[in-house]
């Protein structure tokens, strides 16, 4: 007889599922799963972080670095910085982390994440979803009996006028049978949109 899938329970998600929508200033956090098995792929993928020699290597420069506010030995997700927001490299779990702890600041009144710049409407979108895929092909590579965590994420900001920025990314975890990551998609360079 066949078994029940199992439930979904408590999750342990470093920024749990929520939204809210506080005058100009809206966060919306969604992930997808049928099983406890899959929502623990999620956690898993979220906390994938990028080799930090990659993400080094795409800054380039030491002066690039700083100017990207690069401290040794934290983890490393974030490629750039514009009015002091980072711009990510990879989704990850601490990205989920800062973007949600700096829409909180700027509905509160503290712009110190954006040196001081007034933002009169920021908002943060994040979905995430597993699928179990028998034969894929992502990005012309084949895949056989795996499962994919697909997340994305969008950012903006509006000071007014012409002062806005805003960026959207996505990232693709591959899980092997047994669990193991054997593919990661989306990292690198995001292009961001200013005005």
């Amino acid at each position: 007889m066949p078994q029940e899938p199992e439930a979904a329970g408590p999750v342990a998600f470093a920024v749990p599922d929520q939204g809210y929508e506080d005058g100009g200033f809206e966060l919306d956090i969604a992930r997808s799963y049928g099983t406890q098995v899959e929502a623990d792929l999620v956690v898993r993928a979220e906390a994938e972080m990028p080799p930090r020699a990659s993400v080094i290597a795409a800054i380039g420069d030491p002066a690039k670095q700083a100017q990207a506010g690069v401290v040794e030995g934290e983890g490393l997700w974030w490629l750039a910085t514009f009015d002091g927001i980072r711009i990510p490299y990879a989704i990850t779990d601490a990205a989920l982390v800062y973007y949600t702890q700096v829409l909180d600041a700027f509905r509160h009144g503290d712009f110190e994440p954006s040196k001081g710049i007034v933002m009169q409407k920021a908002s943060l979108s994040y979905t995430a979803s597993v699928r179990h895929e028998e034969s894929v092909e992502i990005e012309g590579r084949s895949f056989e009996g795996v499962d994919v965590v697909t997340m994305s994420l969008s950012w903006s900001q509006y000071c007014g006028g012409e002062c806005a920025m805003g960026f959207h990314k996505e990232r693709t975890v591959v899980f092997d049978a047994a669990g193991g990551v054997v593919a990661v998609f989306g990292d690198g360079e995001t292009p961001y949109l200013v005005s």
